[in-house]
C-alpha cells in the first residue's frame, strides 16, 4: 500500500514490503488477524505526524517484547510486526476503523503495555521486557490472556536431543540438563534419519590442550539434505574440568558447545551467503531483526561476529566486545555471572530452519558498562579461556 504525505489508513497486507511507513501525515496502521502471511515480517517506522497502531478485535498477540522505544508483536498467525519509535505511537484496540473510525479504546505507549500486554513498567535504557503470551484483543477495546499454545511455541517440544556420553558418570546430569534447555527452545520435530530423532551428540571429556585456553570444542558431523545436523560431537578438556566446576561455569560451557552442534556459528555461512563471518557480519533475517530491537537500531544490516580469538573462536561467535555475557560469545565468564540465551541467538536457529520458541529466551540486554567481568580479557596477551 503506498504511503502519501496525507493522513493514511494503512491496512497491513501480505504484499507489503519489509520496511513500511514514514508518511508525512497522521497515519493509522491497521493490524488484522488474517491479512499477513505466517512467515511475514514488517518493520514500521513513522516519526512524522501523530500516528496510531490499530489492533482490531479478535487479533491475538502470541508473544511480544518491548524496549524503551521499540516493540515487537508476534501474531498468532506467525507474522511479526516490529515497531521502531514505538513510544511515539498511540495504540487503539477493538472494533474495526473500516466500519467506525471512532470505535475502540486508545492508549499511549506506557498504558498499552502496562494495561494490556502484561508488563509492569516501560523498560529503561537498553533493557527489554517480554509481554504475556496469547493476548487477545476484544471488540470492546479490552484485552485478555489465554493459556493456549501459539505459533511462537508453548514450551512443549517435539525436538529430541540424545547424548551419547563417555566419561565419569558424575558429569552426565549436566549434559542432560543442557539438552533439556535447547529442547525448550527448538520445538519442532525433524524428519528421522534411520533411527535418529532428531539429533544424536557424542560428548567426551578428554585432554585437548592442557590447563587454560580451550575449555571445549564442538560442531555438527552429519547433515540432512536441508543442511540441518543429525549427528554431532562435543569435547571438553579434562585438564579444565575442575576449574570449570570450581568457577560454576561447566553447565554454561556445555550449553554453549551444544549450540555449536545445532549449527550456531558452525553452519551460518553455509545458509547465508551474504554473511561474512570472517569480517564480522551475520545477516540472517530473524537474528538481525532481534538485534535491531535489542539495539534500538532498525538501520542495522548485520549482527557483529567476533574476529578475535584465533581459529575456532573468530567467525563463529557473537562479538565479545558488544555482547559480553551472551551465551554464544567466544569467551567464558566468571562464575556467578549469568550467560543468557538471547532472542537474537534463537533467531539464528530460526534462520537455519528450526521451529523455535522465542518465549524460551532468557532476559538479556546489551551491556552499558563494557568493563569485562570475564575470566578472560580478549584484549590481553595472557592465557585466555576460550570456548570454541
Amino acid at each position: 500500500m503506498p504511503i502519501t504525505s496525507g493522513n493514511d489508513l494503512n491496512i497491513l497486507q501480505a504484499n507489503d514490503p519489509l520496511n513500511f511507513g514514514a508518511g508525512l501525515g497522521n497515519d493509522i496502521y491497521l493490524i488484522t488477524p488474517s491479512s499477513l502471511n505466517s512467515s511475514q515480517t514488517i518493520n514500521i517506522t513513522d516519526t512524522s505526524g501523530v500516528n496510531k497502531i490499530w489492533l482490531i478485535g479478535t487479533t491475538t498477540i502470541a508473544s511480544s517484547i518491548f524496549s524503551a522505544e521499540s516493540a515487537q508483536l508476534i501474531l498468532s498467525s506467525g507474522a511479526t510486526i516490529n515497531i521502531f519509535g514505538a513510544n511515539t505511537f498511540t495504540y487503539t484496540l477493538g472494533e474495526n476503523p473500516l466500519i467506525n473510525l471512532t470505535s475502540g479504546i486508545s492508549y499511549d505507549f506506557q498504558d498499552f503495555i502496562t494495561q494490556n500486554m502484561g508488563i509492569n513498567e516501560v523498560p529503561i535504557g537498553t533493557n527489554i521486557a517480554a509481554g504475556s503470551s496469547n493476548i487477545t484483543i476484544n471488540d470492546d477495546g479490552s484485552s485478555s490472556s489465554s493459556s493456549s499454545s501459539s505459533s511462537s511455541g508453548s514450551g512443549t517440544s517435539n525436538f529430541d536431543i540424545v547424548i551419547n556420553y563417555t566419561g565419569n558418570n558424575i558429569y552426565e546430569a549436566a549434559f542432560d540438563k543442557a539438552a533439556n534447555r535447547w529442547e525448550e527452545i527448538i520445538t519442532g520435530d525433524l524428519p528421522d534419519i534411520g533411527n535418529i530423532d532428531d539429533i544424536v551428540i557424542d560428548a567426551t571429556i578428554l585432554l585437548i590442550d592442557g590447563p587454560g585456553e580451550v575449555l571445549g570444542q564442538a560442531g555438527p558431523d552429519s547433515l540432512r539434505s536441508d543442511g540441518l545436523p543429525f549427528t554431532g560431537t562435543m569435547e571438553f578438556d579434562s585438564a579444565d574440568i575442575d576449574l570449570m566446576i570450581e568457577e560454576g561455569i561447566f553447565e554454561s560451557v556445555i550449553l554453549h558447545e551444544m549450540g555449536h552442534v545445532l549449527g550456531i556459528g558452525t553452519l551460518w555461512d553455509d545458509f547465508f551467503p551474504n554473511s561474512n563471518s570472517l569480517t564480522g557480519q551475520y545477516s540472517g533475517a530473524n537474528a538481525l531483526r532481534e538485534y535491531q530491537i535489542l539495539s534500538g537500531n532498525n538501520a542495522a544490516n548485520f549482527v557483529s561476529v567476533d574476529t578475535d580469538g584465533g581459529e575456532g573462536t573468530a567467525g563463529g561467535h557473537w562479538d565479545e566486545a558488544i555482547f559480553r555475557t551472551e551465551l554464544m560469545t567466544g569467551f567464558a565468564e566468571s562464575g556467578g555471572i549469568p550467560t543468557p540465551i538471547s532472542r537474537m541467538t534463537i533467531g539464528v536457529l530460526d534462520d537455519l530452519g528450526y521451529t523455535v520458541n522465542y518465549n524460551a529466551a532468557d532476559a538479556y540486554s546489551l551491556p552499558t558498562n563494557l568493563a569485562s567481568a570475564s575470566i578472560i580479557d580478549p584484549s590481553d596477551n595472557g592465557n585466555d579461556l576460550w570456548i570454541i
